[in-house]
């Protein structure tokens, strides 16, 4: 591990980055993508022993705006508006129907694949579930559910194709489990704690629900979660 800060010479002109507990993904202003890390989760080529102790290129991903990954998949904004997932099988990465491929150790893995959406994407969001939010203000999910991720309405389904979540329209701004509306209307879904003097408990939302309103939400800020 790195005992101090130090500078990656090896890039320049970051315009996005992300970071879980194993890996740190860097965008760059020309909209390639580079990986730092571990490499556990199948981010170049799949599942590989070798650790990534400098800066590597991520091969498919061209024109990238914004990023965000958890553990086992990453999701990617293009420049045009298009939505990319790449990961590995083995994690709840909603598949989507890609066709894999074995990587050097005969794993099955995804490369970097276009996600089929109705209209252009705007912002991203990567947890169990996948969350992406349209240019006409819809906001769309798939993955696993086990918490109410996807605001499906369930906790035993996984989706594998992106789903309109409904009762969320006009939505200008998300999390992966929350929307904010032009409108100002606040909505959550997922899993939440609640503390009490009596103790804690877990709720789980499996559809959105509206919380506050004449709110407009400048940066929504994750807290504990998975992530690669």
């Amino acid at each position: 591990f790195i005992e101090e800060l130090r500078e990656i010479k090896e890039i320049k002109d970051v315009v996005d980055i992300v970071a879980g507990s194993d890996n740190s993904l860097f965008v760059l202003a020309n909209g390639d993508v580079y990986a730092l890390g571990s490499n556990n989760f199948g981010l170049i080529n799949g599942r590989t022993s070798r650790h990534l102790d400098k800066p590597t290129r991520i091969n498919g991903f061209q024109s990238i705006v914004s990023i965000d990954l958890t553990i086992g998949s990453i999701l990617a904004l293009s420049e045009e508006g298009d939505e990319f997932t790449t990961g590995l099988r083995t994690t709840q990465t909603g598949i989507l129907g890609i066709e894999p491929k074995r990587n050097d150790r005969g794993e099955l893995y995804y490369p970097p694949n276009k996600v089929e959406l109705p209209s252009k994407a705007v912002s991203l969001a990567d947890s169990n579930g996948r969350v992406v939010l349209l240019d006409n203000g819809s906001v769309y999910s798939w993955g696993n559910s086990v918490n109410g991720e996807t605001a499906q309405g369930t906790t035993s389904k996984d989706f594998s194709v992106p789903t309109k979540i409904q009762g969320l329209n006009k939505v200008v701004a998300i999390s992966d489990s929350a929307a904010n509306t032009v409108n100002g209307k606040l909505f959550i879904w997922g899993a939440y704690a609640t503390r009490s003097n009596n103790g804690s408990s877990m709720n789980y939302y499996t559809n959105p629900i509206e919380i506050m309103n004449n709110i407009h939400v400048d940066q929504f800020v994750r807290g504990n979660s998975f992530h690669g």
